[in-house]
């Protein structure tokens, strides 16, 4: 069994479902993708949770590639107001939901190994040899920040992306490091808050290679491609931040067409998707 955990608003059910598709067009045998979402429409209207209608779309959808397959959504709300609602993100540049996955020791129907992925990565390969990847003893593996390994070595070597994280979640209740973390984006103002808790507080841990993680380019050996914001140097230094659902900038700007058949299927479904009842 392989346990997935997306974690966001409505706004990233695209990135969920292309990220899925994608796990299982190489990974056939039984695997859960755990969804943490929340309504939030007091803060923001644009806040709203992902539906059971779009749940119940996935696992219809799913089950075609892959039998084996099956989401299950949880609402974190009332942990979230517990935890960390006197943050709300407000004093960095991503939403509350960038830090529910500071919440996954207080979830109890997760497993004790989970892979975390943001709702923006891509499987060009089997995940199954990242999951396989033994963490006796360590609270998680993660690999090296790209953006972060040119400017953030003063806070700590080998900074690290949160973006693709294999957890080993009975460690990490023994260690606190959650609890610390939601500490520390309570009492921190950074603009990469949830990660520089992890790359603050995470001690027992091991970097994965870069192929676990892409996040700078498409390579054929990647195993996870994440379309997470990137530089650019010409004519000037400034970061691009395309998500694979921007399906024509994917290719005209990335130049990336190798997952333009996960991304075909997606834009035959997206309506579907996105349909209201």
């Amino acid at each position: 069994m392989v346990n997935i955990v997306y974690c966001g608003n409505e706004k990233v059910i695209d990135g969920i479902y292309i990220s899925s598709l994608s796990i299982v067009k190489h990974l056939k045998e039984d695997v859960t993708f755990y969804v943490l979402t929340m309504d939030l429409t007091e803060i923001d209207p644009k806040f709203t949770a992902i539906s059971e209608e779009q749940i119940s779309f996935l696992n219809e959808d799913i089950k075609k590639y892959n039998p084996n397959a099956k989401f299950v959504k949880y609402d974190v709300k009332n942990i979230f107001v517990t935890l960390l609602h006197d943050n709300l993100a407000k004093n960095n540049s991503y939403t509350p939901y960038a830090l529910i996955r500071l919440l996954l020791d207080e979830i109890d129907i997760l497993p004790s190994k989970v892979l975390y992925l943001d709702t923006d990565t891509v499987a060009n390969k089997n995940i199954k040899e990242l999951y396989n990847m033994s963490l006796e003893n360590l609270e998680g593996a993660a690999a090296v920040d790209y953006i972060g390994k040119f400017w953030m070595r003063w806070m700590k070597k080998n900074y690290f992306n949160s973006g693709v994280m294999l957890y080993n979640l009975d460690v990490i209740k023994e260690t606190r490091l959650f609890s610390k973390c939601r500490h520390y984006v309570l009492t921190r103002h950074r603009i990469m808050l949830d990660q520089d808790a992890l790359n603050t507080h995470m001690k027992k841990f091991v970097l994965l290679d870069s192929k676990y993680n892409r996040q700078n380019g498409y390579s054929k050996d990647c195993v996870i491609q994440h379309f997470s914001k990137r530089l650019r140097y010409f004519p000037y230094i400034r970061s691009v931040n395309i998500k694979p659902w921007d399906v024509s900038l994917v290719h005209s700007n990335l130049k990336i067409f190798e997952f333009d058949d996960i991304l075909n299927i997606y834009l035959m479904n997206k309506d579907k998707l996105h349909k209201k009842s």
